[in-house]
């Protein structure tokens, strides 16, 4: 790209490069009509080499690929995106994520224009079914969090920030290397930096298969590797978003019980997996969120 960018979107990838790939295509043709000047910036955090090939073999004049040698993890990754990135503005994406409407960008940039120095747009999905419905009450449940002052409650699966003001911080804090926590950690600390921060009707849909397996196991990471730092950084958002009641660190009579549920979640997860689908809403959702603590407390019991 010879124009210098406004925007340098950044996607890091593990594994997934064809998620991330359909993800480029659909940002590229929002990049062609932005009247600024855009790129867009791949990380691949040491993907095997078939996967990494994918996107290796894909050019054009607003893309740019980066290869870790190894697995660094989501922190790092993102980081090292930003430091390549050009542009005034960064906006994080996640791989699995596409821009929902024509105005994305300019949506994210007048919201730094009019004054934040972060924007945070809602994750969502036109997808069917359980999990459809499930990720859409979950964006919902966001943006009413964020209207009560939560703002931790949000993602950096779609935000759009000043390069100042994430640098002022330190970017990503690269002990996060596991699942979950680092985008709520970099929401606290930019808001403990004096940053501005919106909320954008700028929407991406994640378009990942979602299964009860899947969320199982991300919990239980989340639970042994991540959430011991987000405990100590920020204990007061931790017990708000109501992690210490299950966390079994925290409450040590609580590590029987957290062994046991590990092992009942992970084997009963596959066979509700059949079942959420044909159960009414209300009663599905339930039983997911019982999972998800049940998982996270026994990975916070792994992690003591």
């Amino acid at each position: 790209m010879n124009v210098h960018p406004i925007i340098s979107l950044v996607i890091p990838t593990y594994n997934a490069s064809r998620q991330a790939l359909a993800s480029v295509c659909a940002l590229l043709d929002l990049v062609d009509e932005f009247e600024g000047q855009a790129e867009i910036i791949v990380v691949d955090d040491g993907s095997s080499e078939p996967d990494k090939a994918i996107l290796c073999g894909f050019h054009d004049p607003s893309f740019r690929l980066l290869l870790n040698e190894s697995n660094e993890g989501r922190g790092a990754t993102r980081n090292a995106g930003a430091q390549a990135a050009k542009g005034q503005y960064l906006l994080f994406l996640d791989c699995d994520c596409r821009p929902k409407t024509p105005s994305f960008l300019d949506d994210h940039l007048a919201a730094l224009h009019n004054g934040a120095d972060v924007s945070l747009g809602p994750v969502t999905t036109l997808g069917s079914g359980f999990w459809g419905r499930y990720q859409r009450e979950a964006a919902t449940r966001r943006r009413r969090q964020f209207a009560d002052g939560k703002v931790f409650a949000m993602t950096s699966a779609n935000m759009m920030l000043t390069r100042r003001i994430f640098e002022q911080v330190g970017g990503f804090d690269t002990a996060y290397r596991g699942y979950g926590f680092e985008d709520r950690d970099l929401i606290l600390r930019l808001a403990g930096a004096g940053a501005r921060i919106a909320y954008t009707d700028a929407p991406v849909l994640h378009e990942a298969d979602l299964s009860l397996a899947e969320v199982v196991r991300k919990m239980a990471e989340a639970g042994r590797a991540t959430a011991p730092l987000f405990r100590q950084a920020h204990p007061g958002a931790y017990r708000k978003l109501g992690y210490a009641a299950i966390d079994a660190d925290l409450k040590p009579w609580l590590a029987f019980a957290a062994h046991l549920s590990g092992k009942v979640v992970e084997t009963t997860a596959p066979i509700l997996e059949r079942q959420i689908e044909r159960l009414p809403f209300s009663i599905a959702a339930k039983i997911v969120k019982m999972c998800s603590a049940m998982a996270f407390m026994s990975g916070t019991a792994a992690s003591s």
